[in-house]
Formats: C-alpha cells, structure tokens, sequence
C-alpha cells in the first residue's frame, strides 16, 4: 500500500479587519468567510498530531478455546515505549465483575530496521576502525542472536536500492541469526544524499501494518544521523498510517553527538507513535531498547472463568484510571458428538458342547468403544452416560471420563445373548446441561457348539400276537359264532351240489400230461428305477438346484468341513446333514442355533426322513428337496460298475 502526498491548500481570502468600523460589518465578513468554505472543501485539511499521545491500551485477544477458561490479551504502549502499570485493573464479563489470574502471553515480534544509508554512515566517530554502518550491523546482529526467538520472531531491514531512488528489502522476515549476519557483511552502502528515506518507512509501515493483521506486534527503528530528515519526509503522511495502526516507531541518532535540532526532528516521528528516541554512539547505547522489544513479546493476559453457560455475544469491559476498554467473547456451545465404533459387527460365541448352555458360551464380555468428540473445540465434563442394548437400559459406568483417545468403553455382559442381533445406542449430558444422542449400532451374534453324534434309526419293531390260552378265551362268547359258521357251511354244500351237472363221457376222460400245452416262459425281473436328489432353492430366485452326491452331505459355512458350504451369516458353521440309507434319505440338524426345520416344524435331536416335495429350512435360507428320475445311461453306466465290482 503507497500512501498519497498530502498538500495543505490556502484559502486566498484577504483576512483584513481594518475596514470594517461596526458590528455589522464583522459580521459580513463572517458570512463571507463560511461562505467560502462551504464551496472549498480544502479550504480546512486535518494535521494528523504531532504530539505524544496518551498511553494505549487494546484488547487484541479473547480467547475461549479452553472453557470455561477464557484467556483476555492486552496490547499496551505507553509514552517513549515505557510499561504500564496494570495495577488497579478491573475486568467485567456482561456487565459482572469477574475476579481473573494475571499472566503473560507470547506473541511474535516483528523488528524492521531501516538504515538511513547516506554519506555519513561511512563516518569513523571513535577512531576504532568502526564505522556507524558497522555499528548498525552490531546492533541488529545483537538482535538477532540473543533475543529472536526463531519460531515466534522475524527480522526485516529496509536500505535504499542501488540507484538511491526507491527502498528495498535487504532482508525479509528471517529467523536465522546467521542469514541475517551475512547479508548484513555483504551490503555496501553508496554513501549519497539524499535516500529515499520516505519511501523506505511507507515501505516499513506498510510491511508493519500486514504483521499486525497476522496478529504479531511489530515495531520499526530508524538509523539515522537525524540532520536533513526534515528535508527527506513527509511527517503527517507517515503519521497518519502509522498512528491509525498504532504502530511505534523509535529513531536512534548515529554519532557521539546528538544536537537539539536532531532530537526534535526524530521526536516528532517517535513521540506521536509512542516510539522510543535514543542517541547510538556504539552499539552498546542501543541495548535498553532491544530489552524493551523482548519485553513487547509477552503481552500482558487476564484469565478467568466464564459466567455464561448458552452460545451468544457477552461483552466484555477493562477499565484501568479514567480508561475504559471494551471488546467482545462470542461463545458458541453445542453439545459433545456419541459416535459408537465396534472393533467388529460380529461377535462369535462358541462352547465346548453341542448342548452347551447360552449362559456358558465365550466370551462372555466384550468392550465397546463410544468415541467423544466436541463440535465446538471445547471439551467439558460428562455428568451422566446412558446406555442400551435392544431398548434395556444397562448397569452405570464406574468412570465418565474419556481416555488420551476421546473414548468411553461399554462393558458389555453377553452372558443372556444368545444367537440374534443386538441394537445399541448411547445418551450423555455434559457439564452444561447439553445432552447428546448416539445413531443406533447393531452387532450380531453368531453361536458355534460342536456338532452333535451322529445316532443311526432303529427299525420299528413288529409286535408279536399273545398267544391264544384256554384261559384267555371266553367259551360262552364263541361258541354261538363257530355254531354259526358251521350251519352256514352245510347250507352252502347243499346248494352246490343241487346245481352240479351230471358228469359226461368226454369229462370222464381225463387227458394225459403230456396233452397239456407248455408253461409260459418266466417272465424277467421289473426294471429298478434310479433317482438323483436335489435342494432346489426357494428365497433365491437366481440359484440353481443343487444336486446332492454322495451318502453323507454335511451343510454348513466351515469351508474345511463342510460338503455343501452356505455362506449366509443365519448358517452355522457345521449346520446340518443329509444321509442316504438303501435309497431312502434323512435329515439331521447339528445343533445349530437357528435350527433345521423339515415342513416348517424344527427337529429335535433325532432324524426325520424326507421325500419328495419336502420343504427344508437351514437357518433363514429355504429348500425344495427334489428327487429326479436319473437318466437311463447314467443308470446303466452306474449298474454295470456295480456289476463289475461284485
């Protein structure tokens, strides 16, 4: 940013009384005079003062990022750079009195140096061998190597270019002592007048303004003989930026001797932006006001603990004497984020039996971690943590604070949980009343037993009749039945022979054995009809029958044990089995924990037997079981391996 020249304009109005002799012509010459300047808005320019302000004092900071702590910064200048005495200060948040804990802060510091490289900086004053540029050099390596701090502090020093016309930046915001010292070695200056020492401190101000806004206190020093400086500046351009910024602006004057003439021409730039004026025959004489510099990289903190409890605007009030400084928190408070994080969704309960009991299973415990987290950046205590698992609310936490992590851990008891799905969601209040609300995780468990023993079906015996006693017969019952069929009997002889013809010649000639015609030939054996067996998918629509091969199908997700493998989380992991004995086919479950079902009903621990059109159920998964005519040369082929073979 270059500042314009400011030019001061007269008013050319003859401001000459002896004309008028009354009243009445004073006031002519009134009405004329603000005529003139109503239509010359020139006519009157302000003169940015001159003169030593009072002392500062500024809020640069409120800071709530550790709350209920909030930490109140003060910038404060006072006359010729001297400290402030903050005793008597009183610090009100919304209009309350607040007691607060005095403190330092840290803040950068940005020290820009502008030479004033003229004729005279070659000048030997002590006859050492040490010219004023070398005394210049001494005092910013001074600097540089015993009070930059280089991860807070920079330092920049402004020289005129090499064509004395315009400044330039000689170094540039370094925090390296040893950069710093070698371009310092390696300038020459060209010793002419005059330099272009007004743009050099536009050019220092400028630099100073953009450090302020970065939230760093800069300050800026003059080197200079002080003896034409009035001739080189422009005094109400330059006072006007660096007043409106309260930047300081201190001025030491090379040489052993320091005229009245020199000290007012530096004061009228040092005491109007509360800078410091100093006489610099060496570089020790410069060592007071470096120490004030490193005093300006700790600012003066109030800390206190806030009143308000609700997001909002409170101001906030110092007063020190007869000042009054007024600045602004802007709380903003929302409640703590509940994020549940499972290492997994499954969780495997397994025992050593197929008929263990759920209360038996491992694990029987398992950790759930519920991560913290503050929208706001501010964290608070919690003063309650609910949780619940499928709507149950579950025993109180033994701790409600977060670990190094942000996280909370559920201690959850799965001893009741048997195989099903499990829904979780967590409430907590903090410090302020905000409550917060978790989204819902489900976890499944999956139970594992062994598989139970196999057990083969025992044929169904055939009861054999009792044997028929004198004693176990009642005679007066049976003997009307056998009179009964006895008369019935004779009847029926009776009757036949009435009916018979009587015998006749050709009947009464028997053939012989050999006139009979030949017996059929034995007819051959029935074919055998062989059948393929099948589960034919139901709730899969893209799934094709699955032909069953072999004696002994065990169904399950155990991809090592399993002939029939089912990859759905409802199928254990040794789930059922399916045998085939003399070609009729049986189904067992393996005590699975969602069971097998046959037509919809659950078996127990005994096999059932399945046909044809029979509806299986494994887990949440449906079948069909199919038997298909197999095709006569698979038939064939398998019959004659099964006659070669015996």
């Amino acid at each position: 940013m270059r500042l314009s020249n400011r030019r001061h304009h007269k008013t050319g109005f003859p401001l000459d009384l002896t004309g008028f002799k009354n009243l009445s012509g004073l006031l002519l010459l009134l009405f004329l005079f603000v005529a003139q300047t109503a239509v010359s808005p020139n006519f009157i320019q302000p003169v940015f003062s001159q003169e030593s302000p009072g002392d500062l004092i500024q809020i640069t900071d409120v800071d709530d990022s550790e709350f209920p702590l909030i930490k109140v910064t003060l910038l404060t200048i006072g006359q010729n750079g001297r400290f402030l005495d903050l005793a008597g200060l009183s610090l009100r948040e919304n209009g309350i009195p607040v007691a607060y804990e005095p403190t330092n802060a840290e803040i950068g510091l940005d020290a820009i140096f502008v030479i004033d490289a003229n004729e005279t900086l070659l000048t030997d004053d002590t006859g050492g061998g040490l010219s004023r540029a070398d005394q210049v050099n001494a005092s910013i390596n001074q600097f540089a190597s015993s009070i930059l701090r280089p991860e807070l502090d920079t330092v920049s020093v402004i020289v005129p270019d090499d064509v004395g016309a315009n400044g330039r930046l000689l170094i540039q915001d370094s925090a390296d002592p040893q950069a710093i010292n070698d371009a310092l070695a390696s300038y020459t200056p060209l010793g002419a007048w005059p330099t272009p020492l007004q743009d050099m401190l536009i050019q220092a101000i400028d630099q100073a303004i953009q450090s302020k806004e970065n939230g760093r206190f800069p300050t800026i020093l003059l080197f200079t003989d002080a003896g034409r400086i009035h001739l080189q500046l422009d005094y109400d351009q330059l006072l006007q930026s660096a007043q409106a910024h309260d930047i300081p602006i201190s001025g030491a004057i090379l040489g052993t001797q320091t005229t009245e003439e020199e000290l007012f021409r530096i004061n009228r730039l040092t005491q109007a932006t509360r800078g410091t004026t100093l006489s610099m025959p060496d570089s020790a004489a410069l060592e007071p006001l470096l120490a004030q510099w490193q005093q300006q990289g700790y600012l003066p903190q109030l800390q206190y603990l806030s009143l308000q409890n609700r997001s909002g605007q409170y101001p906030i009030a110092i007063n020190l004497g007869q000042q009054r400084i007024t600045s602004e928190l802007d709380l903003e408070l929302l409640p703590p984020t509940l994020t549940l994080q499972p290492a997994t969704t499954e969780i495997t309960r397994s025992g050593p039996a197929h008929d263990t009991p759920v209360t038996d299973l491992e694990p029987k415990q398992t950790l759930i971690p519920v991560q913290i987290s503050w929208p706001d950046e501010k964290p608070r205590a919690l003063t309650a943590v609910v949780w619940q698992v499928n709507g149950v609310r579950q025993p109180q936490m033994n701790t409600l604070t977060p670990n190094t992590a942000g996280q909370l851990m559920l201690s959850w008891n799965m001893e009741l949980a048997d195989a099903g799905s499990y829904e979780f969601m967590v409430d907590a209040v903090d410090e302020l009343g905000l409550t917060a609300k978790s989204e819902p995780v489900t976890l499944e468990i999956v139970a594992e037993r062994p598989l139970a023993p196999t057990t083969t079906p025992s044929p169904t015996a055939t009861p054999e009749p009792e044997p028929i006693t004198p004693e176990s017969m009642n005679v007066s019952l049976w003997l009307p039945i056998l009179g009964g069929l006895g008369l019935t009997a004779v009847i029926l002889l009776l009757i036949r022979s009435r009916r018979q013809p009587p015998p006749t010649a050709t009947d009464a000639a028997s053939p012989a054995p050999t006139d009979l015609p030949p017996l059929p030939a034995e007819s051959a054996a029935p074919p055998t009809t062989a059948y393929d067996a099948y589960l034919d998918p139901l709730n899969q629509p893209d799934s094709e029958p699955i032909l069953l091969e072999g004696d002994n199908i065990i169904i399950g997700r155990d991809e090592a044990e399993a002939t029939l493998i089912l990859t759905d989380k409802s199928v254990a992991r040794l789930h059922a089995r399916i045998a085939r004995q003399n070609d009729s086919y049986w189904l067992y479950d393996e005590g699975s924990a969602h069971g097998t079902y046959l037509n919809y009903t659950r078996l127990g621990l005994a096999p059932k037997a399945i046909t044809d059109n029979d509806v299986i159920s494994i887990g949440r998964l449906q079948f069909r079981f199919k038997l298909r005519i197999r095709p006569k040369e698979n038939h064939a082929a398998e019959t004659t391996e099964d006659d070669v073979e015996a």
